[in-house]
């Protein structure tokens, strides 16, 4: 039997999202200026974890991913046919076949209508990327999911997971007694489990790095399993390319992915990055800060203030009050003509 060797590297760069309920605050010293379209002291309810931050979560679960959504690569529906049940895309192909039905069961047949895996599935689901091969199928049999190379006899992914989701074209999420965790297929018939099946939750934060969850706890690990955050903080977001935002008894900092603090979790709030720059909240204070985490104002600002069109920057500058004064702040954190 020859074997087929699957390229591809474990990929799991993507857009994420997440829902946010916002309130909006006028600060002690809010003016009323008609200048002053909004204030910008905001606090956001993190749909998440339910506790105020301004930073909104950008987290995305694979946990509640649904395959065949309209969520960005590699997240793609990949065209996949399926039979007895739901789709969504693992592949790369096999010979030109398709998949037919014996007494309420599920099979693949060659281009010659030779059968190649016999009709003895609940449910399978060509994962291909093409409609005229079928490659990867996942497979359903007595309530339990595996994997399987449709002219392999033995299903490459064992069918014992109680769920299996694709990320993209040689990785999947598969889920145990609650427990989510990646594979990854190497061929035909070899796969390998590169992040064990131990987790209560997992999502993509960038291209190398995943949060995880345990119990209630939050952390990062790369996708080669090392933890490069401890998992326990209550709460973790991307915040930039230098570092996460994390959260722990109702305080806010920022850590790299060395685990080194950049910024004390002493923060009530620190805001998301915009045009390079992000508001932190300390001891009902506002102050600026840079996305390579750097202090430019300390936090001494009252209110913050978006202007025209609800911008918080206007030609370079931020309007702020100041012990009952109107301040102008530019980009560099600095005050300027008051």
């Amino acid at each position: 039997m020859k074997r087929v060797l699957i390229p591809g590297l474990f990929s799991l760069c993507l857009p994420v999202y997440g829902q946010t309920t916002t309130t909006y605050y006028r600060g002690p010293n809010y003016t009323g200026f008609s200048s002053f379209v909004q204030p910008l002291v905001i606090k956001t309810t993190n749909s998440y974890s339910y506790s105020p931050s301004y930073q909104p979560s950008t987290r995305t679960s694979y946990n509640f991913y649904t395959p065949g959504s309209s969520v960005p690569s590699p997240f793609t529906s990949s065209g996949s046919r399926s039979s007895g049940g739901g789709g969504g895309g693992i592949a790369r192909m096999a010979p030109k076949g398709k998949i037919f039905s014996d007494n309420g069961k599920f099979g693949v047949k060659d281009g010659y209508g030779g059968i190649v895996t016999p009709a003895i599935y609940d449910e399978l689901i060509d994962f291909s990327e093409a409609s005229d091969y079928i490659g990867f199928c996942k497979v359903k049999q007595g309530g339990k999911y595996g994997i399987l190379w449709p002219t392999e006899r033995k299903p490459v992914v064992p069918v014992k997971y109680d769920e299996i989701k694709k990320l993209n074209s040689s990785t999947a999420l598969v889920k145990s007694n609650g427990k989510v965790g990646i594979i990854q297929l190497l061929a035909s018939d070899k796969m390998e489990i590169v992040i064990p099946v131990k987790y209560d939750e997992l999502g993509p934060l960038d291209s190398y790095c995943l949060w995880a969850r345990q119990g209630d706890k939050f952390g990062l690990i790369s996708i080669l399993n090392t933890v490069l955050i401890p998992i326990k903080y209550d709460d973790i977001t991307d915040f930039s390319l230098k570092a996460v935002m994390v959260k722990k008894d109702d305080k806010y900092g920022l850590i790299n992915v060395r685990n080194e603090v950049v910024l004390p979790l002493e923060y009530e709030s620190i805001s998301a990055v915009s045009e390079g720059l992000a508001w932190i909240l300390k001891g009902g204070k506002w102050g600026l800060i840079n996305a390579n985490c750097e202090i430019l104002a300390a936090p001494q600002y009252d209110t913050v203030f978006a202007q025209t069109d609800g911008r918080v920057w206007l030609n370079n500058k931020a309007m702020a009050t100041k012990n009952g004064r109107r301040i102008t702040i530019n980009r560099q954190g600095k005050e300027e003509g008051n």
